[in-house]
């Protein structure tokens, strides 16, 4: 059996003030959506973009939960490199749209402290775990599976990136109102969701597998709750609101059923 070791103190701590950041960003936006011009770094309009960011704050709460409490590396290092493409894709969005933002306030100090930060930091605290993953790293996961959670999500992933380099034609075709910046940061959330199943894949195995597949599904049953929380934004005709709800749905039930399969 594999040893099971915890990520080292630092990242366990790192993990305890990211869940309290998240904790509070995710109730912010999830019970205050229309007050974001006072309690946010910037007005996000309409509120169903708000709720969208909320959804990555859950699931990634959940995630750096499970690692502040101690679970073991194996377990949980699949999760990190969604997380650092997130970070990364918003800061990007940050720095290319401050001019957005209501920069003589404390939320957008703490927002530009979070994207000046985890950047580097993340990805410093998972390389600092990596003598921690056991050589005997357990059963693994299906080849078919494993291929399919690439190419599924490495899809989505293509769709966030091209979202964050050209946000125009999305916004045309987007089935409710984006700016560039929220269209880019909509674009990191998507990107997140996508780069969860790539990670598992890369990883390949059971161990390796249920973490983050248990934050994805906890991450997209708020992502259809914020739709069906804000459908009075969504045009429900553009074929697009009904197919990335489908698209949401189905990722979650995947990932709850593949998750409760690597327990």
């Amino acid at each position: 059996m594999p040893t099971a070791r915890h990520a080292n103190l630092a990242t366990r701590w790192v993990a305890g003030l990211i869940v309290l950041v998240l904790a509070d960003a995710a109730q912010l936006l999830s019970f205050y959506p229309g007050r974001t011009d006072e309690l946010w770094a910037w007005p996000i309009e309409p509120e169903l973009t708000a709720m969208v960011l909320a959804s990555a704050y859950v699931g990634g709460g959940y995630f750096f939960a499970r690692v502040l409490f101690g679970a073991a590396w194996q377990r949980v290092a699949p999760g990190f490199p969604p997380v650092v493409l997130f970070v990364w894709m918003a800061a990007i969005a940050t720095f290319l749209h401050l001019d957005r933002f209501t920069t003589d306030s404390l939320p957008f100090a703490a927002w530009i402290a979070l994207y000046v930060l985890t950047p580097v930091g993340v990805p410093l605290l998972y390389l600092s775990n990596r003598d921690r993953m056991p050589a005997d790293r357990g059963a693994e996961l299906g080849q078919g599976v494993r291929r399919a959670l690439a190419i599924a999500g490495g899809a989505v992933v293509a769709g966030g990136v091209a979202m964050l380099a050209d946000p125009q034609p999305f916004i045309d075709g987007w089935p409710w109102t984006l700016t560039p910046l929220t269209a880019r940061i909509v674009a990191a959330v998507l990107a997140l969701f996508g780069a969860v199943w790539v990670s598992v894949a890369v990883d390949g195995t059971r161990a390796g597998a249920r973490i983050p597949l248990e934050g994805h599904a906890i991450g997209l049953a708020a992502l259809l709750v914020a739709l069906a929380r804000g459908q009075g934004d969504v045009d429900w005709g553009n074929p697009v609101a009904p197919l990335l709800a489908a698209v949401a749905a189905a990722m979650a039930v995947v990932s709850v059923v593949l998750s409760r399969r690597s327990a």
